[in-house]
C-alpha cells in the first residue's frame, strides 16, 4: 500500500486517480461477477453430467451389461 509519497500533490490529479481506480474496480468487479456465473454454470452441467451417469449406470444394471459400459464410458472420459 502507498504511503502518500507517489501521490500527485494536484488536487485534480487526484480526482483523476480516484476516477481510474473507480473504473478499474468496477471493471473487476464485472469480471468477477462474470466469472463466478461461468462457474455456476460449469457446476450445473457437472452434475447434470453425473445424474446422466449415475442413470446408464441404473440402465447398465439392468440389462447385466454394467462392467462394459463403465469400462467403454471411462475410456471416453480420460482420452
Amino acid at each position: 500500500m502507498s504511503n502518500g509519497a507517489d501521490l500527485p500533490e494536484d488536487v485534480h490529479a487526484l480526482q483523476a486517480l480516484v476516477l481510474a481506480q473507480r473504473a478499474s474496480f468496477a471493471e473487476q468487479s464485472g469480471e468477477i461477477e462474470r466469472l463466478v456465473r461461468d462457474m455456476a454454470e460449469r457446476e450445473l452441467e457437472i452434475e447434470r453430467l453425473k445424474a446422466q451417469i449415475d442413470k446408464l449406470k441404473r440402465m447398465a444394471d439392468s440389462t447385466g451389461r454394467r462392467n462394459d459400459l463403465v469400462k467403454s464410458f471411462s475410456w471416453r472420459v480420460e482420452v
